[in-house]
């Protein structure tokens, strides 16, 4: 459940720093850019920019990014809004950003950033392992141990959340960097021939190729064995967890990391490309209800009503 006082506290800091930006010698809120691509997740995007004007107001501008957009055009556009604070959602327009070579730029609505791109902060679509393990602490106590494979550098800044997390939680956390999505699969195939799994659950941090799914959930299902995602469709199709956070939520979460960035001025930012990322917090927790009846799982009055079930 959400810390009431903390939710307060967060929201009052917020309007402290958007009230202190004019403080600085501006007439008005630096200018927000946001970037996002014209194609069929165009609604989800929409509903994240309104979280975004809802904390940010009318220092928001919207612009959408065609197909074969004209970088030279959107470049020469940004330098005319006086040193806009850019953000970009979704992978297409952080490459975009990255084409144009954008330093002042905030990513979100991607699950990981790409090595090469610099950036000053970023949200990541995928929940925080935090509320992840403990929805799982809650929801099947009886188990000890986690294990995920992942094929990707990027993801280490994540490892490194679900290490401390799985800490507190009193889970023992097995990770495997894998060289590549074939390694992973026979990380797959071992797990279920060697793990004891009625203690140990297997987090799907990457979604393997489809027969790999497949497989997976069908011996999670064989073996009684509990499967935690980072995806939704992965809950609907058997997955046993996951936890997900609204469109508006994640603008919001987003807004919230840029405040700090609207209250310096742009030379400052520009010193600013620590590569940080955060992923989503809060969030409400998906569980496929056939996989609860499957494992018998005993979820008390108290916590049925805390979660959303999806029904195969």
């Amino acid at each position: 459940m959400p810390n009431l006082s903390r939710t307060f506290i967060s929201q009052l800091l917020m309007l402290l720093l958007l009230a202190g930006v004019a403080s600085l010698g501006y007439a008005e809120a630096p200018r927000v850019v946001v970037l996002y691509p014209e194609n069929v997740q165009r609604a989800t995007f929409v509903q994240i920019i309104e979280g975004i004007k809802e904390r940010l107001g009318d220092a928001v501008v919207a612009r959408p990014l065609e197909k074969n957009v004209d970088t030279i055009a959107l470049q020469s556009w940004l330098a005319e809004q006086s040193e806009p604070l850019v953000i970009a959602l979704g992978r297409r327009a952080t490459q975009v950003a990255r084409d144009i070579n954008q330093k002042r730029l905030i990513i979100g609505a991607i699950t990981h950033p790409s090595g090469e791109l610099r950036y000053v902060a970023g949200v990541s679509i995928y929940p925080s392992p935090e509320s992840l393990f403990s929805w799982l602490r809650a929801l099947a106590p009886h188990i000890t141990d986690v294990s995920v494979v992942y094929t990707t550098d990027e993801l280490e800044w994540l490892i490194r959340l679900a290490e401390r997390a799985a800490s507190r939680h009193g889970f023992t956390l097995t990770s495997v960097h894998a060289e590549d999505a074939r390694a992973a699969a026979l990380f797959y195939r071992s797990f279920f021939e060697t793990s004891q799994h009625r203690n140990h659950a297997l987090w799907l941090l990457e979604r393997p190729a489809q027969p790999i799914f497949h497989s997976i959930l069908e011996n999670a299902w064989r073996n009684r064995g509990v499967v935690l995602s980072n995806r939704a469709s992965d809950v609907q199709r058997g997955a046993l967890l996951t936890v997900y956070s609204k469109p508006v939520d994640i603008g919001r979460r987003i807004a919230e990391v840029a405040v700090p960035f609207l209250s310096r001025p742009p030379a400052l930012r520009q010193g600013d490309a620590n590569n940080r990322i955060t992923p989503q917090t809060g969030g409400t927790p998906l569980v496929n209800s056939r996989t609860v009846k499957r494992l018998g799982l005993h979820l008390p009055a108290q916590l049925r009503q805390e979660i959303e079930f999806l029904f195969p």
